[in-house]
């Protein structure tokens, strides 16, 4: 009987490594991080923040969708549930730095310095 190493012929078979989730994940962060430079430029820094905060939870969302769209390859060390989570924890940070009550003001009408 001969013995055969399945784990061997397997890796053999198998597609190389895509550069899917690092990809989408360095995507999102650039376009994040360009729109915040555009955003800064045009309003204050509380709704540049406010806008940068609510594009990686929208980079975050689209990231969950492909995550949950595709089957996850088992010995990938990087997947899309991981760049959802990388985009959420980074919208969370940038949200964190907000001024509170600049964003009620505008909301309510007042003028907002800045």
């Amino acid at each position: 009987m001969a013995i055969v190493d399945h784990v061997k012929a397997a890796r053999k078979t198998q597609q190389p490594k895509g550069f899917g989730p690092a990809a989408v994940f360095t995507g999102a962060v650039f376009a994040a991080l360009i729109g915040l430079l555009a955003a800064s430029t045009a309003m204050p820094r509380d709704f540049a923040l406010a806008a940068a905060s609510t594009v990686f939870f929208a980079f975050a969302v689209l990231a969950a969708l492909i995550a949950w769209t595709t089957k996850p390859k088992a010995e990938s060390a990087l997947n899309y549930w991981d760049v959802a989570g990388a985009l959420t924890l980074i919208g969370i940070c940038a949200a964190t730095f907000l001024d509170s009550d600049a964003i009620i003001k505008f909301i309510e009408g007042r003028p907002v310095a800045g």
